[in-house]
């Protein structure tokens, strides 16, 4: 073997590594045992690329940082593709110069792999660093101030990773300067202010926060009010400043003798207490002066209305609202009342009550008036709630007890039937929840049927009616003889019915044979030779029956 580098072998097969990039002419030779010989050659190309590129600036401040990479990735031969790593997560595979921008600050490896069409790859990394920003920030004691006493405080608030590394320049708007951390500043002048605070590491990294300062200027203040004694429950007072002041750029501050304040040039204002109070403007310019105005007014008290209802949710049929009086007052006994009870129905007495003539809901109010004519008003609302109207009919109230089967027939009235409950009372220790009712007695009596008919809120009625169970007489009778011969026949029939009074009773007897009788006892002979029915019907005076019959052979 000859690889064409002056390397050789003498293997049947053989391996080579070259040390250099060129095209090699390899050449084999064969040789036999007789001297007989051959050759062949064949070309083979080393060309590796050279991965290369140039970082334009490998350093750079995190806010608006695009670094840029040119590619200097060199081969003899063949073509090359290209894997860019940004040590970030982000890839790309663009041949030439790539741009990439960083979302947070490190030092990242930024790697290049490049592969020939040959499969030949080469590899290079380089670092980069993104450098952090300063967030700069700064508060101001007071950003709105006077002229004639304005003492700026500007705190610096600027975060770093070493804030001690950082450059400051402040420029307060007016043409000064500081290079402070912290600093006071006092204005010559009243305007508006730009304040401009650059913070700067060592790096070259800066941010800047830009904010406003006011410079004010001074009033001459007076107070005016509409109404300055009012009642507290109504009470709504308006101050005005009919001064000067009100053609200036003024800020103003009413303190209304109760804590509470406002910045508005016309103030309205409510107290929660009466008393007696001192209000109080402060007007500042925009020159930076103060003027200040009081004003007396008063608050009168005011009854607090209210009162307790015995429960304000009742049945109709039973309803009657009791109102007792809760107003609170320094001195009760100087109140008078105004009842309105919904209905059209009014009092003056300090409790009230009504009974409503109509289900429905209704406002409740009462009114109390003060000595001096202060007056709270409360409404509240009363529910009257329909009440069923209980009441059922009977098919027959009066039965007679061997066939009695009663049937109730529910006929209570109420706007919504389906939110009803029932509850049925038989009177024999019987009961039922159905719409409907029915019943068989099992002795004959007088009973009290009630149906109570309950509302889905609790309103019921009661509707009760007697039925009367009659009792029915029990017939029987006996026969002399029950088999006789026709030519010498004399049936006595002995009426035996049992019943509570003997004499209410009727009969009417049927022999069989044509032959009839209404009396107690009976006697028949009959007229031909057969067997023959016998039945005795017992009826009581209420029409309530019972029949027996008896067969006799002739």
């Amino acid at each position: 073997w000859n690889f064409g580098d002056t390397a050789t072998s003498y293997y049947t097969n053989a391996s080579h590594s070259f040390s250099y990039e060129d095209s090699f002419n390899v050449k084999m030779y064969a040789l036999s045992d007789y001297g007989c010989e051959d050759s062949v050659s064949k070309m083979v190309y080393v060309f590796p690329p050279k991965a290369d590129f140039e970082i334009t600036d490998s350093a750079q401040c995190f806010l608006g940082n695009n670094f840029e990479f040119i590619n200097k990735t060199g081969q003899a031969y063949g073509t090359i593709n290209y894997h860019w790593f940004f040590g970030d997560g982000d890839t790309s595979t663009i041949n030439d110069t790539v741009y990439h921008s960083y979302s947070n600050t490190d030092t990242f490896e930024v790697t290049l792999i490049a592969t020939s069409n040959f499969g030949c790859a080469d590899i290079l990394t380089k670092q980069l660093i993104v450098h952090p920003m300063p967030q700069v920030d700064f508060s101001i004691n007071d950003s709105v101030q006077c002229f004639n006493e304005n003492n700026f405080q500007f705190l610096n608030l600027t975060t770093f990773t070493q804030v001690s590394s950082l450059d400051y320049a402040w420029n307060f708007g007016d043409s000064t300067f500081s290079t402070d951390t912290n600093i006071n500043h006092i204005y010559q002048k009243a305007d508006t202010f730009k304040v401009k605070l650059i913070a700067t590491s060592n790096q070259g990294c800066s941010d800047t926060a830009i904010k406003n300062v006011i410079v004010l200027e001074s009033p001459k203040t007076k107070i005016s009010v509409l109404d300055s004694a009012q009642c507290l429950n109504e009470n709504s007072f308006t101050f005005l400043n009919p001064s000067d002041s009100l053609n200036l750029n003024v800020s103003k501050t009413w303190h209304f003798g109760d804590n509470n304040t406002s910045n508005t040039d016309t103030a309205t204002h409510i107290y929660l207490i009466a008393d007696t109070f001192n209000v109080v403007l402060i007007e500042e310019t925009n020159q930076g002066c103060r003027d200040t105005a009081t004003k007396e007014i008063i608050v009168h008290p005011s009854p607090v209305t209210d009162f307790s209802v015995n429960d304000s949710s009742q049945c109709f049929n039973e309803n009657h609202f009791q109102f007792t009086n809760l107003t609170a007052f320094q001195n009760p006994l100087g109140l008078n009342y105004i009842w309105d009870f919904g209905n059209g129905s009014t009092s003056t007495d300090s409790n009230g009550q009504m009974k409503y003539s109509s289900f429905d809901t209704f406002d409740v109010r009462l009114v109390a008036i003060s000595p001096l004519g202060c007056t709270d008003t409360i409404v509240k609302k009363v529910y009257v709630l329909e009440s069923p109207k209980a009441d059922f009919s009977v098919n027959d109230s009066s039965q007679c007890f061997n066939e009695n089967s009663f049937q109730f027939t529910n006929l209570t009235a109420f706007q919504n039937l389906l939110g009803l409950n029932y509850s049925w009372d038989f009177g024999n220790d019987s009961s039922s929840t159905d719409s409907n009712g029915q019943m068989t007695y099992l002795n004959f009596d007088t009973f009290s049927v009630q149906l109570i008919s309950t509302s889905n809120l609790g309103c019921a009625d009661t509707a009760t009616k007697s039925i009367f169970v009659n009792p029915n007489p029990k017939a029987d009778f006996s026969v002399n003889d029950s088999v006789q011969c026709l030519n010498e026949n004399s049936f006595e029939f002995f009426n035996l019915t049992a019943f509570q009074n003997l004499l209410g009773l009727n009969y009417n007897w049927d022999f069989g044979n044509g032959s009839t009788s209404t009396d107690s006892n009976e006697q028949l002979k009959y007229s031909s030779f057969d067997t023959f029915d016998v039945k005795l019907v017992a009826t009581s005076t209420l029409g309530c029956k019972d029949s027996i019959t008896k067969n006799v052979i002739v």
